[in-house]
């Protein structure tokens, strides 16, 4: 196959998604003929990383190159979930 951390995403597609995972496996193996396999263990790496267990996620990842974009750079969120800080919407209350 094409790589340890394909090996690791496609056990996570079987735990995931029991009853569509043959499909999703046979998408990663052929995104392997268009791609090298270091790109699409790259890929599979990626989308372990933000638990995105899907074959269109990794084939966007191929697609887009973002398999070697700085993980802190694609971050929209902060610790708390949310895409900014909230404690700013604190000000606004009437009850103050």
């Amino acid at each position: 196959m094409v790589g340890n951390e394909t090996h690791v995403f496609s056990q996570q597609v079987i735990k995931k998604k029991p009853y569509e995972y043959q499909r999703m496996i046979n998408g990663i193996i052929s995104l392997a003929r268009k791609y090298c396999n270091d790109i699409v263990n790259k890929a599979c790496q990626r989308a372990l990383q933000y638990n995105a267990i899907s074959y269109i996620t990794v084939k966007n990842i191929c697609e887009k190159n973002l398999y070697n974009t700085n993980t802190e750079n694609l971050s929209v969120t902060n610790a708390d979930g949310y895409k900014q800080d909230l404690s700013i919407y604190d000000k606004l209350s009437f009850f103050n």
